[in-house]
């Protein structure tokens, strides 16, 4: 939780790139068990069969892809950054690539060859099973894509008023509606322009998840120019790293506050480590990643969340020194 960026950056990166392939592969292994249930269970139903055996050559193939991942990795100094996560990425990308063909191609399938069937409720109930491990694995590969993406950055200049635009354009999503306070839209800021729209729309998305049942939801994104970080995070980063010190940079500030049912107070520890989630359906990586790639050289930037009754997240991204 504490450790400085690019502390053990190599070994942060392989641990969590090893428990995210094990979390796709306990997936696609549970999606066989399922399959070879179904099989069982249901033998009138033909496609079955052919189900299990696409989805075990889909497991087998993932298994040897990571096998050649790590030999690939052995070969490497160890300190060697960028060639580690130019393997890890370029594997995770053949793994999403190819099994994120594979799986709908094989729920289409299942679909289309039981559709006419008049199945009976047993029978209904397997295929149905399999249908939805089908979905919670794709999920699993978005997890790994959405990693995976985290470490390329794309630097450029942009005005702050851009990154609104998509609200701008469509204030009511669902149940809630989004207002804007943009107090700096002309100011030109140097960064990955949709990694960071990427960020408040993972905080936009958490804030319908968490408060679908709400029937009006209220969403505020604010932005604004601030000289130096504010007292209540400048604190803890002062003691996390007792050697830094903080001047009076410009920062980006971002604020995405809701007034949902906010984020429960023993919980508020936890919800940025990895595979933490508040939800059943969560995967607990959203909060991380954004927390992750804003610790990075690259960005160099803060998240915090403060919210007393709904949930309240504020960004702060630094300008450059040329800004």
């Amino acid at each position: 939780m504490f450790n400085t960026p690019g502390t053990d950056k190599v070994k942060d990166t392989q641990e969590l790139s090893s428990a995210i392939y094990h979390k796709v592969q306990n997936e696609v292994s549970l999606l066989k068990i399922i399959a070879r249930q179904a099989t069982e269970k249901a033998p009138t139903v033909e496609v079955l069969p052919e189900a299990l055996a696409r989805i075990t050559e889909i497991s087998d193939w993932m298994v040897g892809k990571r096998e050649v991942e790590r030999g690939q990795v052995e070969q490497l100094a160890k300190d060697n950054y960028e060639a580690i996560m130019k393997v890890v990425s370029a594997t995770a990308h053949d793994v999403v690539d190819y099994v994120s063909n594979e799986l709908p191609a094989l729920k289409n399938r299942v679909r289309r060859r039981t559709r006419n069937l008049t199945l009976e409720a047993p029978a209904l109930h397997q295929v149905e099973k399999l249908l939805a491990q089908i979905d919670y694995t794709m999920e699993s590969l978005n997890d790994l894509k959405s990693f995976n993406e985290s470490f390329t950055f794309s630097r450029s200049y942009f005005n702050v008023a851009d990154l609104f635009t998509v609200w701008q354009l469509n204030p009511k999503l669902d149940n809630a509606t989004v207002s804007l306070d943009i107090q700096n839209g002309e100011s030109s800021f140097n960064g990955d322009e949709q990694k960071i729209k990427g960020f408040l729309s993972e905080l936009i998305g958490n804030a319908l998840k968490h408060n679908a049942k709400q029937p009006e939801l209220h969403i505020q994104l604010t932005s604004r120019d601030v000289m130096g970080l504010p007292e209540h995070l400048a604190g803890k980063v002062r003691r996390r790293r007792s050697t830094l010190v903080l001047g009076s940079r410009k920062y980006l500030a971002l604020t995405v506050e809701d007034t949902g049912q906010g984020i429960p107070a023993s919980r508020k520890e936890w919800i940025f480590l990895p595979f933490k989630s508040t939800t059943k359906e969560g995967s607990g990586l959203g909060l991380f990643i954004i927390k992750r790639n804003l610790a990075l050289e690259e960005m160099q930037g803060y998240i915090v969340e403060t919210g007393t009754k709904g949930a309240k997240f504020e960004i702060y991204l630094p300008y450059g020194e040329n800004q």
